[in-house]
């Protein structure tokens, strides 16, 4: 049966496997539409900017609102200048072509995977990588908040594919870089391994883009302005108290200091200020000597550059102050990829690992356990116990590289 489905796939042109799944993906996730909170702050912004307003919050202006990174806009000016060009739009076409988006991205975050692992599309995988990835909670947050996490991942894994290739690459994750400005760490995989053709396009886009912003009046004014004012440090000391926020950063002030919402496990805060800062270091440290080794062991490209990847994101991940729950996603093309390889090689620990990780990213925490605030909530941050497993999968995997050097693998398909 699934040499019949590979056969197939043969005859069918990816394109129309392409839309195909992006329609699929957009009509079973259509209903999120009523939801997309996200979505409605873009939106307000773009409204705000088109009419000269300021999109950045006033408490002068809103002294009755609930102050809430869910109701405030937090993205540099690009974003807002780009996305205004919609402004004729109503806010329901906003949404739908919004969701259109959301599901392109998704959609090619399966095809700029088979190109980064160095796989080759099969009907039984690109229907597998659809039924997980409907139902990867990261994805299924994305849609439902309407916020950019596909797109990033989208552009992540394009840039990961292609940047060795074409300097484009490094253009996509600039204008990123824009935006989004914590994605900036990724660019540490290509300074640790001084490939500076990749690393130059990168920093001249994104350099760029900071100039026409910094030269942008008065939106540049106003967002540095809201970057320094209480309001902006009140939203990010909000976001560190909840639950939402799976950094190291969170969750070390959420177990070892009083100075969130939970009662802390041990209320020691040097400590969460020492793994706050230690944790990435350390992860860090780890991930560069595997690289290296990678590298000097003449592993093949596309193998070096999959476990590269993986082991980025994660790291990527566990260091920057702020993960959301549909930050996650990034994480799908690596575990959908990885745990495939793992499998098709009989690597059963690395294959249990990357599957408890995205077991574990996608259990519920409901309401209801947010409103008791139970001290058993602290036993098991379900987020970032996932990124911890995935560092440990995609590390295991790494070395294990390192450690056979040139196997003869199967054919792979």
């Amino acid at each position: 049966m699934i040499r019949n489905f590979r056969s197939q796939a043969k005859q069918i042109h990816p394109a129309v496997l392409f839309f195909a799944g992006a329609a699929f993906i957009f009509s079973i996730e259509s209903w999120h539409v009523i939801n997309q909170w996200d979505l409605e702050v873009y939106y307000q912004a773009a409204q705000d900017v088109w009419a000269g307003e300021n999109p950045y919050y006033d408490p002068d202006e809103h002294p009755d609102e609930n102050l809430t990174i869910l109701t405030v806009y937090v993205y540099p000016p690009l974003f807002a200048r780009v996305i205004s060009n919609l402004h004729a739009l109503s806010e329901d076409q906003f949404r739908f072509l919004w969701l259109v988006f959301q599901s392109i991205a998704f959609e090619s975050l399966y095809w700029f995977g088979l190109n980064l692992f160095g796989r080759r599309a099969s009907l039984v995988s690109w229907a597998a990588f659809h039924a997980i990835g409907a139902f990867y909670d990261g994805a299924e947050t994305d849609f439902r908040a309407g916020n950019t996490a596909l797109m990033e991942a989208a552009v992540l894994t394009a840039w990961g594919a292609y940047r060795l290739r074409t300097m484009a690459a490094g253009t996509w994750l600039g204008i990123l870089f824009a935006v989004k400005p914590l994605t900036v760490f990724v660019s540490i995989w290509d300074i640790v391994l001084k490939r500076w053709r990749a690393v130059l396009p990168v920093v001249l886009t994104a350099g760029g883009l900071y100039l026409l912003m910094f030269l942008d009046r008065p939106l540049w004014p106003l967002y540095r302005e809201f970057l320094d004012s209480s309001t902006f440090r009140e939203i990010m000391e909000e976001h560190t108290a909840g639950i939402y926020n799976n950094a190291t950063v969170s969750v070390a002030f959420r177990l070892f200091s009083d100075k969130t919402l939970f009662v802390p496990i041990w209320d020691f805060p040097p400590l969460a200020y020492a793994l706050t800062f230690i944790v990435p270091l350390g992860l860090w440290l780890a991930t560069f000597s595997v690289w290296r080794k990678l590298r000097e062991q003449g592993i093949p490209e596309n193998i070096r550059n999959g476990c590269g990847f993986a082991l980025l994101l994660p790291t990527v991940l566990m260091t920057t102050p702020r993960v959301a729950d549909y930050t996650l996603v990034w994480l799908l093309v690596p575990f959908f990829f990885e745990s495939w390889r793992s499998y098709s090689e009989n690597r059963l620990t690395s294959l249990f690992l990357y599957l408890l990780a995205g077991l574990m990213s996608s259990l519920p925490i409901t309401g209801g356990q947010l409103d008791e605030l139970k001290f058993e909530l602290h036993l098991l941050h379900f987020r970032y116990l996932s990124l911890v497993l995935f560092w440990i999968a995609a590390y295991v995997t790494a070395r294990r590289e390192c450690r056979v050097g040139l196997p003869n693998r199967p054919q792979t398909t």
